[in-house]
């Protein structure tokens, strides 16, 4: 077994391979370099893992579909179907995959100035479902439509603990 160097591991404009983060909501590099991290060695077709097609995990580590959605779970936030986020994975590493290294040109700056946005899997009418959502009180709505529109301009947010009564009010309502 041999041992690569960080060169050799490089992704070429995003750095080296690494997990997604966890205080923080993906953005598309994230998403780039979580996949050539699952990818390290392993010889596994590019979509089994991209999506694992409904055999998750209880960790939800078993895809990249899984591992992104479990970000925006643990925020409280309604996300987009499953194949949705697989074919947005899948259009983002095509078009990581059309660069070439060592040019320059407005291909390349477009796609650095994208790597650093959010990955957004966000449901289409995300901004009602968080306002008429019966769970939330008046307080946690305001909080959470502050966060999702301050992190999709490109703010900066970080990820609390879970809303523990958030939690078991849901918990209570799928019962």
């Amino acid at each position: 077994m041999s041992l690569k160097t960080r060169k050799e591991t490089e992704i070429p404009f995003l750095g080296q391979p690494q997990n997604l983060p966890n205080s923080t909501l993906p953005t598309n590099g994230d998403v780039l370099r979580c996949l050539r991290s699952l990818q390290g060695d392993k010889h596994c077709q590019l979509k089994n893992l991209v999506f694992c097609a409904g055999s998750c995990r209880p960790d939800m580590t078993c895809c990249l579909v899984c591992m992104v959605k479990s970000k925006w779970h643990l925020a409280g936030f309604p996300t987009r179907e499953d194949k949705s986020i697989q074919r947005k994975i899948m259009d983002l590493h095509g078009k990581h995959s059309k660069l070439r290294t060592g040019h320059k040109g407005p291909m390349i700056d477009q796609f650095l100035e994208t790597s650093n946005q959010l990955f957004d899997i966000g449901h289409g009418d995300i901004i009602h479902l968080i306002s008429t959502d019966p769970c939330r009180t008046s307080e946690a709505k305001s909080e959470d439509l502050s966060f999702i529109e301050s992190v999709k301009s490109g703010g900066y947010g970080k990820l609390g603990s879970p809303d523990n009564d958030y939690m078991a009010k849901i918990e209570r309502k799928l019962a």
